[in-house]
């Protein structure tokens, strides 16, 4: 497994398995798979679920497409080009619009799944890694690993607003609410 995304009232659980190309559903309530769900893309490597739950978007390290999986019925409804290079992936809940990060193009990706294509583009000076959002702040942290940092980008503006040094490169990035 490369990650884990559990919902809301943790009941179920969508592991995301590079090696076999697969999202398992897990029942978290009886500790029993519930389900594997083969995915024509290969590597997926992270995933997050939209507001409602309705939809797990999933990017894949080898493909240039974020697949939507409809959680009610666990078959993919859609693929959307984002680009090659996908390494991050987060769900900004106020704009129903989900953020790719990628190593490639430098740059984070805007979809608006409702639209099936990106929206814009944020800008970065180095290839994106790991992403949170800051939702009090209305600002997205990720982190560049290729500068040993951490940047803080307004999400209306696309600026960076501060940057802060770190010694490792992160795995994860989170706000602590």
């Amino acid at each position: 497994p490369t990650a884990v995304v559990v919902n809301k009232y943790g009941t179920r659980a969508y592991v995301i398995c590079s090696l076999s190309g697969t999202v398992s559903v897990v029942d978290l309530s009886t500790g029993t798979l519930f389900t594997s769900l083969p995915l024509d893309e290969t590597t997926p490597v992270d995933a997050v679920l939209d507001q409602d739950e309705e939809n797990l978007f999933v990017i894949s390290r080898d493909s240039p497409n974020l697949t939507i999986v409809d959680t009610s019925t666990l078959t993919v409804t859609d693929k959307i080009y984002v680009g090659m290079g996908a390494v991050s992936i987060v769900a900004d809940d106020l704009s129903g619009l989900v953020l790719v990060g990628r190593k490639f193009g430098r740059e984070i990706a805007l979809v608006d799944p409702s639209a099936l294509m990106p929206v814009d583009t944020i800008r970065l000076e180095s290839a994106a890694g790991p992403m949170a959002l800051d939702r009090q702040q209305n600002a997205l942290l990720v982190s560049i690993p290729e500068k040993g940092v951490v940047q803080k980008v307004n999400l209306v503006s696309k600026k960076i607003m501060s940057e802060m040094k770190i010694d490792l490169i992160p795995s994860a990035v989170a706000v602590v609410e």
